[in-house]
């Protein structure tokens, strides 16, 4: 054992200080021939001669090697040596070198930043005890006739009737949306925005969660509606608005009427629930308005099974508990068709695994990453046959060096090692660089995923799971550009490369294969990404109804409600403001995501099937917005107390087919209001882009109250158009200016309504951007390796082609011979491209609008722009091979 351990330490020095080592060798061996010298000098021999024969008696050098060797990690020697050599050989091809590691630093960082996103929204468990036995309760509703839709919100009551049943098998709690809240921890007009989530008394003690600092929300702050106004602030809102400040226990906050008081801060790394926004606070559900609603359903319902229970008893036991609760609350519903009521709710409760989360953002999204994780993926399979054939090319040119090193006694796994060691270290340098990307990369698509008013928030760990992934990536990416290059250079034939001869066929005809790979692959990217391009340009080139330039939108709110001729006052300020053009204001923004809808009455007749958006707006709205006017006029003040109303064709071509609508009346179904067309509007987009546009109403915001009275508001949108292209310029004078115009109001949100139109395209704005750039890359990837193919072409051929150029052939005939089984392989990979594209048209179907993949412009335009970049890159090996001088070539011969 104790020999054992000597020998380790000797290698372990030998390896760490080899230079001490050798010097400790030399001296020791020269000890030795010195005294064996003198031994022969006593005997009678000339000193030199003595010297001399002693070194010959000990193989100084021999016995040296072998010292060597019992000292060393010879593994390591010999991975040390190949470290070296390899770190000449890329040194000394700088330009291929570059190449390669750009390459694949691209498309690994790609994919990097691709599984950070993944792992984030489907992978990644919440950070909770135990987040395997959580689950959420799916419903499911018929909210249309043969429609059934599936939602996983419910009302407080119901989830408290659930709660009641499945006591003692199950522990269950009630998570509200996280939303972004105008809080103030001053006055009234120091309002900041902070993302608020409602959570009931179980929430943390389920979670399994511990504060961090003071106590968490429990049971008894969620029992009475508005009684207990505490609130828990999350770790990363601790450190980002406080400072990490330990007397923040016990301030307060006032978020609307309630004044709340902070009472501890939740641990790190958890923010809420909802994946795509970061809770900032989590205050109790009795504290929200719709606490005792049991219409108000905007509660998720989590659930957790106690040992020993069954699931499937447990999901009958709060299926029964949703089907009685459902069918109670029908009998209050009167706008539903009777073929509706009678079998409502029309279907069932299924509890899901909670697994990452639950947000509408990952099953709005699952689809667009998923198919550009694809993409990405074949990018990186791109740039791993492009450096194959870099490398390739490369051990082409080292045959004869290859050919000396098996002469001279080298081993094929020796070969094999060496050109290995030469591809790890490519691949390393790229992984590093690709880190880099990756890092920058991911947040830079979630930035692209929201509109900037509701952006999302995520956490992006880079943590030992990132790493474990990116490691087994580069692994696998080393063995696909490393592995064929290495076994090409172990097959070499000494006596072949030694007199000069070709390389087999075959060589070059697996170079050739690996280029049409590359180009079948890149047509795919090339095709997919001129689908998401198209389908971006025709959503931002379809007419929205109205002009958006030059305006801004301003969010205004008011302490209480107000009587119109407060906010008429605001608005007249407004208009007075410089650079000012017009200003109106309505209930709320088109495309702003609120809406309004009922039930029209048009002569006689309940259309209960149709929905019939809802604006209410002051004078001068529609000219504001730039909505035309088609016939009779439009909203004035002097017919605000009136029920007048504007409507638009939609409308017209729904309920007035053929007729004029002007003077015509209709009846709102539930308040049985009767309202009178006052003119005809065009069609202005309500909700977004996507969908046709649907039949709209715009009434006077000064509307009487029932009761002889006016109503009142607290809630309006300002909306301003400027006279400058730069609307946002004047935000902070226009918010300055209702402040001092009315001290009881002030501006909470502030966009475009550009900001807001473009809001409405961001996922095909996303899948363009991220498309057009990887097509980039993935074209840029594959017309390098066809150079690299081409220019090994040439190389090796040099001597064909001298002779065919001095028997005269013509440098057309030349750039033939040089291209045409590329080009061939070129025409091989597009085909197959194109059929793989026309295949995967019908999963990426959802992501598209107006846009078909059998169009032979989506066709037509990957395959030219393909062949431009395979007639670039084929350019400088031709002009190579047509400038050959036969006369040095013959002579060099």
């Amino acid at each position: 054992m104790r020999r054992w351990i000597s020998s380790l330490r000797l290698k372990t020095r030998t390896l760490l200080r080899r230079d001490d080592v050798e010097v400790e060798l030399r001296e020791e061996f020269a000890f030795h021939i010195e005294q064996k010298a003198r031994e022969l000098v006593e005997r009678g021999y000339d000193e030199d001669e003595a010297r001399e024969i002693a070194m010959r008696a000990m193989k100084m050098e021999r016995e040296m090697e072998k010292c060597r060797d019992e000292r060393a990690w010879q593994g390591w020697e010999r991975l040390r040596a190949d470290v070296v050599f390899g770190w000449r050989q890329l040194r000394k091809r700088k330009v291929t070198t570059a190449a390669a590691v750009i390459s694949l630093a691209l498309a690994f960082g790609s994919c990097m930043a691709a599984f950070r996103l993944v792992d984030t929204l489907y992978l990644r468990p919440l950070p909770v005890s135990d987040p395997g036995n959580l689950y959420v309760a799916k419903f499911t509703a018929m909210h249309q006739v043969g429609k059934v839709s599936t939602s996983d919100y419910s009302s407080y009551p119901m989830f408290q009737q659930m709660r009641d049943a499945v006591k003692g098998q199950a522990t269950l709690t009630a998570i509200g949306y996280t939303s972004p809240t105008d809080v103030t921890y001053g006055g009234y007009q120091q309002m900041e925005k902070a993302y608020l989530q409602p959570v009931s008394g179980e929430m943390f003690g389920m979670m399994g969660l511990k504060p961090v600092l003071g106590r968490l929300i429990g049971m008894e702050d969620d029992r009475v509606p508005k009684q207990s106004a505490v609130a828990v602030l999350s770790y990363e809102y601790w450190q980002r608005r406080f400072g990490g400040d330990a007397h923040v226990i016990g301030r307060r906050f006032r978020r609307d009427d309630d004044e709340f008081e902070i009472v501890g801060v939740a641990p790190k790394g958890f923010t809420g629930t909802e994946l795509g926004l970061m809770a900032d606070l989590f205050t109790p559900t009795m504290m929200q308005a719709y606490a005792t609603d049991k219409n108000d359903q905007d509660l998720e319902v989590l659930v957790r099974p106690l040992p020993g229970t069954a699931l499937a008893a447990l999901t009958s036991t709060l299926d029964a508990v949703y089907q009685r609760s459902e069918k109670e609350r029908a009998k209050g519903f009167d706008d539903l068709p009777e073929e509706l009521l009678m079998n409502w709710p029309n279907g069932h409760l299924h509890l899901q695994p909670l697994g990452s989360g639950e947000s509408g953002l990952k099953d709005g999204y699952r689809t667009p990453l998923w198919a550009l994780s694809i993409v990405v993926g074949l990018v990186l399979l791109i740039a791993c046959a492009n450096v194959a054939n870099l490398m390739s090319a490369q051990s082409a040119a080292r045959v004869r060096e290859m050919a000396v090193r098996v002469s001279l006694g080298a081993g094929r796994r020796r070969l094999v090692r060496m050109v290995l060691v030469e591809s790890a270290m490519l691949g390393a340098a790229a992984g590093a660089l690709g880190l880099g990307f990756a890092w920058w990369a991911a947040p830079f698509v979630v930035g692209r995923m929201t509109p900037p008013e509701w952006p999302i928030r995520l956490a992006l760990p880079m943590d030992w799971e990132v790493a474990a992934f990116g490691l087994g990536l580069m692994m696998v990416v080393m063995l696909l550009f490393g592995l064929l290059p290495a076994l090409r250079a172990s097959r070499v034939q000494p006596a072949r490369a030694l007199k000069g001869d070709e390389e087999p066929r075959t060589q070059r005809g697996v170079m050739h294969g690996l280029i049409a790979v590359q180009v079948a692959f890149c047509f795919v990217v090339l095709f997919v990404a001129g689908l998401f391009t198209a389908t971006f340009a025709k959503l931002a080139e379809k007419p929205v109804g109205f002009v958006p330039e030059r305006l801004l939108v301003l969010e205004t709110t008011a302490q209480q409600k107000l009587p119109m001729a407060r906010w008429d006052a605001v608005v007249d300020a407004v208009r007075g403001v410089p650079g000012v053009q017009r200003a109106a204001m309505g209930d709320r923004t088109l495309m702003g995501g609120m809406s309004h809808d009922e039930n029209v009455v048009v002569d006689g007749v309940a259309h209960k099937e149709q929905t019939v958006y809802f604006m209410k707006m002051s004078p001068g709205w529609i000219a504001t917005m730039g909505v035309p006017l088609i016939e009779g006029r439009d909203i004035n003040s002097s017919d605000m107390s009136e029920n007048a109303a504007l409507v638009n064709e939609a409308f017209v071509k729904t309920y007035f087919p053929g007729k004029d609508p002007v003077g015509r009346t209709f009846m709102l179904l539930d308040s049985q209001a009767a309202i009178t067309i006052a003119g005809v509007v065009g069609d202005a987009a309500y909700h977004g882009i996507h969908e046709p546009m649907p039949a709209q109403v715009y009434q006077p915001m000064r509307m009487g109250d029932g009761k002889g009275g006016w109503k009142t508001v607290q809630q309006a949108s300002l909306l301003v158009q400027t006279r400058s292209n730069d609307p946002l310029a004047l935000a902070e004078t226009l918010s300055k200016t209702i402040a001092q115009t009315d001290g009881t109001m002030r501006v909470s949100k502030v966009r475009s309504q550009r900001q807001i139109v473009e809001g409405a395209t961001v996922l095909e704005r996303m899948l363009a951007t991220l498309g057009g750039f990887f097509a980039v890359v993935a074209l840029l990837l594959a017309a390098i390796g066809l150079y690299g193919v081409l220019h090994y072409s040439v190389v090796q051929r040099e001597r064909e082609l001298g002779i065919r150029i001095a028997l005269g052939a013509a440098a057309g005939n030349i750039a033939r011979v040089v291209t045409v089984r590329v080009m061939l392989m070129v025409l091989l990979g597009a085909g197959v491209g194109l059929g793989a594209g026309l295949a995967s048209v019908r999963f990426v179907s959802s992501l598209l609008y107006g846009v078909r993949g059998t169009e032979v412009s989506m066709m037509v335009l990957p395959a030219v722009v393909l062949l431009a970049a395979v007639g670039l890159a084929a350019l400088p090996a031709v002009l190579r091979a047509v400038r050959i001088d036969p006369v040095r070539m013959l002579r060099a011969e």
